[in-house]
């Protein structure tokens, strides 16, 4: 019973993926209004899991670098993640002009980033993995240009302005 319940919350995860991915290349929703706003979202979560990566581990062979990595980088980072992160949800809840939207649109981009960030680590390492065939290369960029595509149509907030006839900001 408890399998069923997740493969159905995971389906219901993908739909609502899908219609937000298809209603922001209709221009219904703005997803990410412009390249900085991506930038925001990419931040807050690069900042939030390297300091989380940061108080896990020792990266350094000194006590004083690993004390200073620990109790003073880390926090900073966290602080400016967290900064990012509320700051993504306000401008996505301000470009939809919709609170409801807005925290759902808001949970997508990050969600976006973290699935995007894996698809591009995972595919260029196949292009530069001298074992990988000219398939798997090929694939790769494939993939890569799709991942490409999809971030260019979801930098719409213009285009969803201009389709609403909202003012743009």
């Amino acid at each position: 019973m408890e399998r069923d319940m997740q493969n159905i919350i995971l389906f219901i995860a993908i739909a609502f993926g899908i219609a937000t991915l298809i209603a922001g290349a209709s221009n219904k929703v703005v997803i990410y209004y412009n390249n900085a706003d991506f930038r925001d979202s990419f931040f807050a979560l690069a900042l939030l899991i390297g300091s989380f990566f940061l108080l896990q581990s020792e990266p350094f062979n000194t006590s004083y670098f690993n004390f200073i990595a620990n109790w003073i980088v880390a926090p900073i980072a966290g602080f400016f993640g967290i900064k990012y992160t509320i700051k993504s949800f306000k401008d996505s809840i301000r470009h939809n002009r919709s609170n409801a939207i807005g925290i759902f649109i808001g949970v997508y981009k990050l969600i976006y980033i973290v699935l995007g960030v894996f698809v591009v680590f995972g595919q260029v390492n196949k292009i530069f993995d001298k074992k990988s065939s000219f398939k798997d290369v090929a694939i790769a960029g494939l993939l890569l240009s799709i991942f490409g595509v999809l971030l260019k149509a979801m930098i719409n907030g213009e285009r969803v302005y201009v389709s609403r006839g909202w003012a743009l900001t």
